[in-house]
C-alpha cells in the first residue's frame, strides 16, 4: 500500500490577537488529489490549512490540521522524521510572508520625530522590532496602519531534505504572462527544491473547476490537464506509473 502525504488549503498569519493575513485557497484541488489517492487504495495523510475542503469519503484518510506557516513547519518536521512516505504532493498555498509587528502610521511618525538614521531601512526595522507583534487587539481609531512582514521559510525545501527517496510533486502558480515564462519558473523551482514533478498553472486562467495546468517532469516531459479533476487523475496516474517503474 502506498503511503502518500497531500498538503492543501492555505495558511493564516496573525497580525494581532484577532486579525490575520491569509490567501484565497479553498483546498479544492488538494481535496480531489487526496480523494483520488484514497480511491486507489493508498494510505493518505492529509495536511491542510484551517477551513480547507476535505477528501472523500470522510474517515478514509488521516486528517491533520494546521493554521500558520510556523505550525506547518513544526508538523512537517515531526511527520517527515517519524514516518516514511512514498510520495508527497505539496498543493498547499503557504504564506510567503508573516507579520512580526504593526502600528498606526501616526504612532510611527512620532517615533521618527527628532531621530536621524543613516539607513532609514535599518531605522524602521529597529522601530518595528522594538514594537513586536501585538498580542491583544490593535486599536482601530487610526486611519492608517503599517504592518511589517518578514519572509517565511519555504516548506517545499524540507521534503527532499528529510525524505530524499520520496517522490515529490510541487506546484508553481503565476498570474498572467507568457506560458514560456511560467514553465521556466516551474523548472527553476524543480531544480532548486529537488521536485520530481511540478504542476505549473496560471491564476488568470482558473475559474471554478476549469483549471488548465501543465505537469512537468525532470526529463523535460510535459502532460496537460484542463480541470481540477483532470489534474488529480493526472497526478495519481503519473505518480503510480513512476513508483511502479522504481
Amino acid at each position: 500500500m502506498l503511503s502518500v502525504l497531500v498538503t492543501a488549503g492555505g495558511t493564516k498569519e496573525s497580525i494581532d490577537g484577532v486579525r490575520s493575513v491569509t490567501n484565497h485557497s479553498t483546498g479544492r484541488l488538494g481535496s480531489l488529489i487526496g480523494s483520488a489517492f484514497v480511491a486507489s487504495g493508498a494510505r493518505v495523510a492529509y495536511l491542510r490549512g484551517e477551513g480547507a475542503m476535505l477528501p472523500e469519503p470522510a474517515g478514509s484518510y488521516e486528517d491533520i490540521g494546521i493554521v500558520s506557516t510556523g505550525q506547518l513547519l513544526e508538523v512537517l518536521q515531526k511527520l517527515l522524521i517519524e514516518r516514511p512516505f512514498d510520495c508527497i504532493i505539496h498543493a498547499m498555498a503557504v504564506s510567503d510572508y508573516t507579520p512580526y509587528a504593526a502600528m498606526p502610521l501616526d504612532k510611527l511618525a512620532l517615533n521618527l520625530d527628532g531621530r536621524v538614521f543613516d539607513d532609514i531601512h535599518q531605522g524602521l526595522r529597529d522601530i518595528f522590532m522594538t514594537q513586536g507583534r501585538v498580542e491583544g487587539k490593535i486599536r482601530s481609531d487610526s486611519d492608517e496602519l503599517i504592518i511589517a512582514m518578514r519572509r517565511t521559510p519555504k516548506a517545499l525545501d524540507l521534503f527532499k531534505a528529510l525524505q530524499p527517496k520520496a517522490l515529490l510533486v510541487g506546484f508553481k502558480l503565476f498570474n498572467g504572462g507568457p506560458e514560456a515564462e511560467l514553465l521556466g519558473a516551474a523548472r527553476a523551482q524543480m531544480e532548486k527544491s529537488g521536485c520530481d514533478y511540478v504542476l505549473a498553472n496560471d491564476l488568470s486562467q482558473i475559474s471554478g473547476d476549469v483549471h488548465p495546468a501543465v505537469l512537468l517532469d525532470r526529463n523535460g516531459g510535459m502532460r496537460r490537464a484542463g480541470s481540477k479533476q483532470e489534474i488529480a487523475s493526472l497526478i495519481l496516474k503519473t505518480v503510480t506509473e513512476e513508483l511502479i517503474r522504481q
